[in-house]
């Protein structure tokens, strides 16, 4: 969409600096078209003042005029040609022409040809009688003769020196008449044309030039502005197929997200307290408390001493069956008498280093239950401090587990007994420091308000009162109180926790660890809390380039009672049901981030 908008604003950019150009460029033709009218006004003024001034000197010819001169000179050189014409008829012929120019009228009698020499004199003297006629004959009427084109026949003809040279030249013209008018209207059109052509056709010439030139710009403007329409309709019907396709994708997402909401609601719905899942649970503390080695207890493995300096470096998971639960607090449930309800058990192990922050605060918010390993030889530490904080902000129920018991002063080990069996075994002594320390712990955990007891010394309210924290003395090396702890978390899940724990086919996934395996490719740990993941299933990822959807290609989980992130033969499944870790094989899994959640595209 913002490219189209600034694909138009271009388009509109380039418009208007194309209008401004053509604006520019008439500006330009509309000024070089006023000097050029400026120019021919100019040469106008200048003819009008060059004729009037030929006016004034009597210099003046019209065309007929000019006609006239033009065909007498042809005559002339004719004649001289022929060798008709001496230097008398020469002068004769000259003095024709000169006829053809404007001068005085002269008003006289032609004499005869044998009168001439005998009245020479008496015709002087009548010629000079005649000169102030002359002179007072008014110049306006001999100007009006000369504009209209009508001295020649006017004007009398001088008296020539004999009437046999007159009579010669007036058989030449009349001769050449016939043929001067044949060719007269021809002249006079050409001269015509010439004239029309340097007065009119060029002002009609420049204009029809005008003319085409803005008729070619407009043909350009025309079909400029027709790929311009055709570009933003074009433009227009992608952006209303994009509009579309926008329109039918967000009618698809609402639609699923629609069916998803109701089958969730559905599923919701469906819950039932009988079908309850396994509880997740994290172990958490300060580092060398003892929190790996509770579980190897547990799992009968030996995972913290393979472990690089025996700490813990990343987040791992390990499914405790029924069964395993069953077998593990027997002793203790012979007196108890306490019934497991729950399939199983998911206990997830963070490092209690300081540096891993982020890897107990990921594994407390996946949580359901949890176990706080303290060492009862330090008490509360930096990291216990950290873990407890984190606990207690999520608002999760949790168990204490005093580690370390069996570093009581003359401790008698009694090896996977219960942690009461086990002090009815000790001595006076060894109880009283154990007493002392339990209660400096307590203590310790009452300055951060925290209420803890003795979990045998907790009655029914103490349990429905979420504010005291049972307190479980451990060992991790004997194995005293272990199977306490698992009969504590159980009673918890089952009495305070029941129904987050019933079981819901809406999936709810994160992602826990991702690892390349050898012999596998790179490999993404996850954790299912509820519903069902499958093989062959659309699984989107979360990725710092943005999600990424890949097809399960594999689902592997260890054996019972073995750590995930322990290489091991891994069990193929089909598929899983929450809650339960799960190592997930597909492509392009490089990239998934962490601690972010997995789903399924339908």
């Amino acid at each position: 969409m913002r490219k189209q908008q600034e694909e138009a604003a271009d388009i509109a950019a380039q418009e208007e600096a194309e209008l401004q150009r053509i604006a520019e460029i008439e500006r330009k033709e509309a000024e070089e078209e006023r000097k050029k009218e400026e120019e021919r006004e100019r040469k106008r003024e200048k003819q009008k003042e060059k004729i009037a001034q030929q006016k004034r000197d009597g210099t003046y010819m019209t065309k007929k005029q000019k006609e006239k001169a033009k065909l007498a000179q042809q005559r002339v050189n004719t004649m001289r040609e022929a060798g008709m014409l001496d230097v008398e008829g020469e002068t004769a012929a000259n003095g024709d022409q000169e006829e053809s120019k404007p001068k005085r009228v002269v008003y006289g009698k032609k004499g005869g040809k044998g009168k001439k020499n005998q009245h020479q004199k008496d015709d002087s003297d009548d010629e000079m009688e005649e000169e102030p006629k002359e002179i007072d004959a008014p110049a306006s009427s001999a100007e009006q003769k000369v504009e209209t084109g009508d001295e020649a026949d006017a004007d009398p003809t001088p008296a020539a020196d004999n009437d046999e040279e007159s009579s010669g030249d007036e058989w030449d013209a009349d001769s050449s008449d016939d043929d001067n008018d044949k060719f007269s209207d021809l002249d006079a059109r050409l001269q015509k044309v010439e004239i029309e052509d340097e007065d009119v056709d060029l002002m009609e010439l420049e204009k029809k030039k005008e003319k085409e030139r803005l008729k070619e710009l407009g043909k350009k403007r025309a079909e400029q502005e027709r790929l311009e329409e055709e570009k933003r309709a074009q433009m227009m019907k992608e952006q209303t197929i994009a509009d579309k396709a926008e329109q039918m994708k967000a009618h698809k997402r609402n639609e699923g997200k629609r069916k998803r909401e109701e089958e969730e609601k559905l599923n919701l719905a469906a819950r039932s307290p009988d079908d309850l899942r396994c509880p997740v649970t994290v172990i958490m503390g300060h580092v060398d408390t003892g929190k790996t080695k509770l579980l190897d207890k547990i799992r009968k493995t030996n995972v913290q001493e393979g472990e690089a300096g025996g700490i813990t470096q990343q987040i791992g998971a390990t499914y405790f069956e029924k069964k395993t639960l069953e077998t593990q607090t027997a002793k203790l449930n012979a007196t108890e008498a306490f019934d497991i309800k729950i399939p199983g058990m998911l206990v997830i192990d963070t490092p209690g280093h300081e540096s891993f922050a982020n890897l107990r605060s990921r594994g407390s918010s996946l949580c359901d239950v949890a176990i706080l390993v303290i060492d009862m030889m330090h008490g509360l530490e930096p990291q216990t401090i950290e873990s407890l904080n984190m606990l207690r902000e999520k608002k999760v129920p949790f168990v204490v587990a005093l580690n370390k018991i069996d570093r009581c002063y003359a401790w008698k080990t009694c090896k996977d007994t219960p942690i009461r069996d086990a002090l009815k075994e000790q001595e006076e002594g060894t109880i009283s420091e154990f007493r002392s320390r339990s209660a400096d712990t307590k203590l310790q955990l009452a300055e951060l308000g925290v209420n803890s007891n003795l979990y045998w010394e907790m009655g029914d309210d103490d349990w429905c009162n979420s504010d005291f924290i049972p307190l479980v003395p451990t060992s991790a090396i004997t194995g005293e109180g272990v199977q306490d702890v698992l009969m504590l978390l159980c009673q918890m899940s089952q009495r305070k926790i029941w129904k987050k724990l019933m079981w819901c086919a809406n999936l709810e996934a994160t992602v826990l660890e991702v690892k390349a395996i050898d012999g596998l490719g790179m490999t993404v740990d996850v954790l299912v809390v509820n519903g069902h993941l499958r093989e062959g299933d659309k699984a989107v990822f979360c990725t710092l380039d943005g999600p990424i959807v890949t097809e399960i290609r594999g689902l592997l989980t260890p054996p019972p009672s073995r750590e995930m992130r322990v290489k091991s033969e891994y069990i193929h499944h089909k598929e899983v049901k929450g809650a339960l870790g799960v190592k997930v094989i597909g492509n392009n899994l490089d990239k998934v981030m962490a601690g972010t959640p997995v789903m399924v595209s339908v």
